[in-house]
Parts: C-alpha cells; sequence; structure tokens
C-alpha cells in the first residue's frame, strides 16, 4: 500500500476552506420581515436568502421603513428577535430587543439627524414597535433622553415599571433644571427646579404624588416670585411678587388669584377656590397686556372664552364652552371691532346659523348645520342682496369671497359635505 503525503500548505489551504465553508453555512437567521420605503412587506424564510442579511448592519441607514429579525432558538430555548424602524431619510429611528415574543432588552430611538434621542432598558410588554406600544412595556433601570445635538436632557430611573428614585432634568448648559423624587411611580419630597446658572427656581414638597408644605419661586437674581402653603394639593395661601417685590396676587384661605410668571413678568392669574383651580383665568402677553381669558371648572374649561387684540384691546374671538366641548355662540370680530362671524356650536359640531360679514357689514353667507353637516347655505357677494349661489338640502355650491369681497373659489356640496 502506498501512502501519499500532501505538502503542509496544501492540508492548511483544505483545512481552512473547510472552516470558513462551515461557518458560511451556519445561519442564525431564522426569518426576517420586512416592510419596504413604499410600505411593502415581505417575510424571507428561505436560508439561502437569508444569507445575504445575516452580516448586514441594520443599526445604520436602510432603505427600509421597519425590519423584524427572529434568530434560532438560543441554548437556553429562547426565540430572540430584533426590531429596527427608519425615518423617511433612512437613517435609524428606533431598536428593540424581543424576547419570546415580549420586549425584553434594549430599546432605543434616534433622531433623524442619526443622534440618539432614547436610552432604555424593557423587561417586559408587546414585543413590537408601533405608535403608543411603550405604554404596555414594563421599563427597568434608567432611561434617558437626549436632544438632537447629542446633549443629556433627562435621566429617569425605574424599578419594575414603575418611577423610583431621583429623577434629574438638565438644562441645555448640562447644568441641573429639575431633581424630582419619586417612589412608586409618585413624587414623594422636595422637587427642586433651577435656573441654567445654578440658582434656585422653585421649590414644592409632594406627599404621594400631591404638593403639601411651604413652596417658593424665585426671580432670577434670588428676589422672591412666590410664597405658598399647599395641604393635600389644596392652596391654602400664596403671595405673588414683581421683580422689584410688588405684590401682585394674593390667596388667603384657598381663595384668591394665584399668579403664573414668565421669565421678567406674570404670565397668568389663576382663579382659585376652596384651594383648587376654578374660575377666571387671565393669560398676559409681552409688557403684561392681556390677551386671553376663559373659565376653568373641575379642570376643564367651562364658559366664555375670549381673545383679545394686542394693540387696541378689542376682542377678536368669543367661544363659549361647556365642560370643555364648545357649546353655544363662537364669534370673531375684525380688528376695526366689526363682527366678523357668528356660529352655533354643539358638542364642538356646527349646530344651527352660521352667518358671515365683509369689512364693511354687508352679509357675506348665511348657512345652516345639522351635527356638522351643511343644510342650507345662501353666498353674497359684497353688497349684494340677491345670492350668487346657494345650498339646499346639502346639495349645491358655495361661492366665497375674503373680506374684502374678492372671489376666492366654489365648493361644491353633496349629502351636506365639501366633495373632494
Amino acid at each position: 500500500m502506498k501512502f501519499f503525503t500532501l505538502p503542509l500548505s496544501l492540508l492548511i489551504l483544505i483545512l481552512t476552506t473547510n472552516c470558513v465553508s462551515n461557518r458560511v453555512s451556519e445561519i442564525n437567521l431564522a426569518s426576517i420581515s420586512i416592510v419596504d420605503a413604499n410600505g411593502t412587506s415581505e417575510i424571507i424564510s428561505n436560508e439561502e436568502r437569508l444569507r445575504q442579511y445575516q452580516d448586514v448592519n441594520f443599526l445604520v441607514s436602510q432603505p427600509y421603513k421597519k425590519v423584524l429579525r427572529v434568530f434560532k432558538r438560543d441554548i437556553s430555548g429562547s426565540i430572540t428577535a430584533t426590531i429596527t424602524t427608519y425615518h423617511a431619510n433612512g437613517e435609524l429611528k428606533q431598536y428593540l430587543d424581543v424576547v419570546n415574543g415580549r420586549a425584553s432588552g434594549e430599546y432605543g430611538v434616534w433622531h433623524e439627524n442619526g443622534v440618539r434621542k432614547i436610552q432604555a432598558e424593557v423587561i417586559g410588554g408587546t414585543g413590537d414597535l408601533y405608535e403608543g406600544v411603550e405604554n404596555s412595556w414594563i421599563f427597568d433601570g434608567s432611561t434617558y433622553a437626549f436632544s438632537d445635538e447629542g446633549i443629556l436632557e433627562a435621566e429617569i430611573p425605574y424599578v419594575k415599571g414603575k418611577r423610583e428614585g431621583l429623577a434629574l432634568y438638565y438644562h441645555k448648559n448640562s447644568t441641573i433644571w429639575k431633581q424630582i423624587p419619586l417612589h412608586n411611580d409618585l413624587i414623594e419630597g422636595c422637587s427642586i427646579s433651577y435656573y441654567d446658572d445654578g440658582s434656585l427656581f422653585e421649590k414644592f414638597i409632594y406627599v404621594k404624588g400631591k404638593k403639601d408644605g411651604p413652596a417658593e419661586r424665585r426671580w432670577k437674581g434670588g428676589a422672591e416670585a412666590a410664597i405658598e402653603l399647599y395641604d393635600n394639593d389644596h392652596l391654602i395661601t400664596g403671595d405673588y411678587f414683581s421683580p422689584i417685590g410688588e405684590p401682585v396676587s394674593q390667596v388667603i384661605h384657598g381663595n384668591g388669584f394665584r399668579a403664573i410668571f414668565s421669565q421678567d413678568s406674570v404670565h397668568e392669574l389663576q382663579q382659585y377656590r376652596h384651594g383648587v383651580q376654578e374660575g377666571l383665568i387671565q393669560v398676559f402677553g409681552k409688557k403684561g397686556v392681556l390677551s386671553r381669558t376663559y373659565g376653568m371648572k373641575e379642570s376643564l374649561k367651562h364658559g366664555e372664552e375670549i381673545e383679545f387684540n394686542p394693540y387696541t384691546g378689542l376682542p377678536t374671538l368669543s367661544i363659549t364652552w361647556f365642560k370643555d366641548k364648545v357649546q353655544g355662540l363662537a364669534k370673531s370680530w375684525y380688528s376695526n371691532g366689526q363682527l366678523e362671524s357668528q356660529r352655533e356650536m354643539a358638542d364642538n359640531k356646527r349646530t344651527g346659523l352660521l352667518s358671515a360679514w365683509y369689512t364693511d357689514g354687508s352679509l357675506m353667507l348665511l348657512e345652516n348645520y345639522e351635527q356638522d353637516l351643511l343644510t342650507k347655505g345662501e353666498y353674497f357677494k359684497r353688497g349684494d342682496l340677491f345670492p350668487v349661489s346657494s345650498v339646499f338640502n346639502g346639495e349645491g355650491i358655495a361661492t366665497l369671497f375674503d373680506s374684502n369681497g374678492v372671489f376666492v373659489r366654489k365648493i361644491n356640496y353633496h349629502y351636506g359635505k365639501p366633495e373632494e
């Protein structure tokens, strides 16, 4: 019998080739689901086709909307997966680790410019990425939020889905903006906010998520802006001061007006009754000019809301609210005080008569609505007594003009709705 001896170099080449061949044949992917930029979906499970995706880095820009990669069972018997989504410009948008169909591992979000936006860990919840799915997740550990410049904006601690520990928020210059103590998902202890120079902005004491005890706010520079006392989230007393120390408003025995400040002036005066916000809200613009008033009841808009012209002080818009829904008359005015329009509303919908006028006071249109559907309408040129077009029983043409009588467009109505 003859024995043939292979050269050492040839033997190494054969062994190396076999090793490479074995590695190439080992595909960890079980399947991949791809949604392309046009919304077309494809699921790939063929091993030969999967091979081309085995070493693709899906954490860089891709021409897809969403990619789900499912891997073969690991030694513990678990099936792991990763989901990535992408911005319209192709940059990575979201990343999620999934184990056995549940969110488990890293969750990340990126800005359109490629800078990380959110860094978090999840230990449970729906294993998918779509709008609102985060509400099902159980976060654990610290969650970080960053600006599109990569600056840390917030650090929020979680323990098994509940906020627990000291949450920190930062100014753009990286100094602390807010520090909020959390326990069992509620604020517990002294919550403090700072100006970007590190000086005190405001301080509140919380017990089980409710304000309880003394509170204060300061103007930049250290002057007192507000001194308050709370009891079980009810405002008992409050004294409010301008930057030069002049009294602005006061709450006594739970009744009065609480001042909300902008950087250097009063932004709002909020009426309080029996320790809770209820009644008139006054909103001020630059130089303390009244810009808007509205009413609040049981934390809902209630009563008349009026917007004012900052130069003349005349009303420009009036809306009647009933428990956070538009109910009753809504009016608008031109800058000269002339009535522009008036409509009847019910449950946030146009119901009843709508009238509009030109700047000279002549009639522009008359419309009737039922549950936001136009049933009847007459449309007039400026100064004319007879309509140029009309809608009857939800059918017809609405001819629209601007406030000076210049033609804008015609709209065809069918079954009370404008045709596309």
